[in-house]
């Protein structure tokens, strides 16, 4: 009996119930593959999903599909490596009473593609560790499920290749904070930057990376900043300036240039770059760690957990270089307006590249009312080239995915990312807090939850230059390829446009060129600093982001005429 109800509500799903939240998308959510996978729409070995008149008389004949035979290796290769004793998944699928136990839990989640966690479209960009089934390999298990879940003669069996998963040696550093932290709950969104108890001495070089969040019922994000040396003091004044551990802050660790090294979302795997690739962390340097706390999910009586996220990292040995420096580049479109009821609300930002690099990896963000984001590359000739594109949102899985080795892909002068989000803000998609569902709003950027952002890192890699070259060695490239009106550029340019010091020293000498060329556009934009309270960085990117579109529109044609050249001549920069 449980076999039958299970097969008529499984048909249901297969005819188009949908278990997730409606988008309004006209994307094909049913797109889950990787791009070889993608138009397999075979039924795998097996199966028998065309055939609808086999006879299923009892036998463990070659007529039905079991778990020996068909359904196991493909548990074992894309299931069991979280569905294991010791897995994340909650129970293990390692054997046949296991698997026959959840049968129609695990047909419904394959169908409905909720499982396994794999969102992004297969046709957009050759991706690593992909971990979506195949059209065949779905019906595979929609036909062990319909047989009966069979478990058939282990004879059949036939082992998998091994699973293509991320595998890394022990870290070379795990680093944490003194004391761990327990999240306000009179502050729902609790935003603490942690500074982390070591000091980089001497120069090093990130490979990979890996944040273990404590409290995961309360961590609604992680990211890992560096701070450089000249701002250590700084960044040790603001956590003494609060009782205990660290600091509050929003957007940013609100010292230095806010250069990101690492970050976790709900799904996040280990980040490692490509070979003979890294992330320069300069002697002197410590790492602030950034939480995101959101206790809203909490039951009313429930106390907050203490919170003791640990960072991983792997490096280079000492003394060593690589070929490439690796940077993770934020494109935010902060101007995003979400009206209240609207089901589908999309909204779409260009843009420019800050000099020469290839990109090789992305990592999409959005909130919860998103459904659909994709970012495109548009190249200077007009062709265009999906990076990543994720046609069924779901905040609960997330993650920097990296291009194949082979598939990274040029960005450079008169290039552009095209970033488009859409949201449903509807009210039968609004949250539920406290047991009460919201009722809509005008919905814009923001730090909370209940805010939403549209948001896409790219992870760019550069040649290494030795130090002793250049302070601000790309910046002239990538000043020039900023469009006109596009001031995310620009700082982008000035924060991550060379070797430590550089945005200290063109960020100082900036104003002695704006003064005279842009005084009303300056004036705007510093007007808007002395009342942002949210970092430095984080104001110039959010907050007073129109301000900094005004002023490189004003700055752009007298900067690259050679304007600016007496102001930054300290920097090593002319034009």
């Amino acid at each position: 009996m449980k076999h039958l109800l299970g097969l008529s509500l499984l048909l249901l799903a297969a005819c188009g119930t949908d278990t997730g939240r409606s988008s309004g998308s006209t994307t094909e959510a049913t797109d889950t593959g990787s791009g070889s996978d993608a138009t397999d729409t075979g039924a795998g070995s097996g199966s028998g999903a065309a055939d609808t008149g086999r006879e299923l008389d009892g036998t463990l004949g070659s007529t039905l599909t079991t778990w020996h035979k068909d359904a196991r290796a493909i548990v074992e290769q894309k299931c069991a490596s979280c569905h294991n004793p010791e897995g994340t998944a909650g129970f293990s699928l390692q054997s046949y009473a296991e698997a026959e136990a959840v049968g129609y839990a695990l047909a419904d989640a394959v169908t409905t593609r909720r499982m396994p966690p794999w969102l992004p479209a297969g046709d957009c960009h050759p991706l690593q560790h992909s971990r979506a089934l195949s059209e065949g390999e779905i019906a595979t298990l929609q036909d062990w499920f319909t047989d009966g879940m069979p478990e058939g003669d282990v004879a059949d069996y036939v082992a998998p290749a091994a699973p293509d998963l991320i595998s890394l040696p022990p870290a070379s550093l795990t680093l944490g904070t003194a004391t761990g932290y327990t999240a306000s709950r009179a502050t729902p969104d609790d935003y603490r930057c942690l500074p982390l108890d070591y000091t980089f001495e001497a120069d090093t070089f990130i490979t990979a990376s890996n944040i273990l969040p404590g409290a995961r019922s309360v961590v609604h994000h992680v990211l890992l900043y560096r701070v450089d040396a000249a701002d250590v003091a700084e960044l040790e004044a603001k956590d003494a300036a609060e009782p205990g551990p660290g600091y509050t802050c929003f957007g940013g660790p609100g010292v230095g240039g806010g250069a990101t090294i690492a970050g976790w979302v709900p799904g996040q795997q280990p980040l490692v770059f490509p070979p003979n690739s890294a992330l320069p962390i300069p002697a002197g340097s410590r790492i602030v760690m950034q939480m995101h706390y959101n206790t809203l999910g909490l039951a009313a009586d429930a106390p907050v957990p203490a919170d003791a996220t640990r960072a991983e990292l792997w490096t280079l040995p000492a003394g060593t270089t690589p070929q490439s420096v690796i940077t993770i580049n934020g494109l935010a479109n902060t101007g995003i307006v979400i009206p209240a009821g609207e089901a589908r609300s999309v909204q779409t930002k260009l843009f420019s590249a800050p000099g020469a690099a290839d990109i090789v990896g992305v990592l999409p963000h959005m909130h919860q009312l998103g459904t659909e984001i994709r970012a495109t590359l548009v190249k200077a000739d007009g062709s265009e080239q999906c990076l990543v594109e994720i046609p069924r949102w779901d905040f609960n899985w997330q993650q920097f995915y990296r291009f194949d080795e082979d598939a990274a892909l040029p960005y450079g002068p008169g290039d552009s990312v095209r970033l488009e989000c859409v949201y449903d803000n509807s009210a039968a998609n609004q949250a539920v807090i406290g047991g009460v569902r919201q009722e809509p709003r005008d919905v814009r950027w923001g730090e909370n939850t209940t805010d939403e952002m549209c948001l896409n890192y790219v992870i760019l890699r550069t040649p290494y230059e030795a130090p002793g070259g250049p302070l601000c060695p790309g910046f002239v490239d990538c000043a020039t390829a900023c469009a006109a009106g596009d001031g995310g550029c620009f700082m982008r340019c000035i924060l991550g446009g060379g070797s430590t010091g550089c945005a200290s020293c063109l960020g100082g000498a900036l104003p002695d060129c704006v003064r005279p060329t842009c005084p009303l556009q300056g004036l705007g934009l510093n007007q808007c600093m002395s009342g942002c309270t949210d970092g430095q960085v984080t104001c110039l990117t959010t907050t007073c982001a129109p301000q900094v579109d005004a002023l490189w529109s004003c700055l752009r044609d007298p900067l690259l005429a050679g304007a600016c050249n007496t102001a930054f001549e300290s920097c090593g920069v002319g034009f």
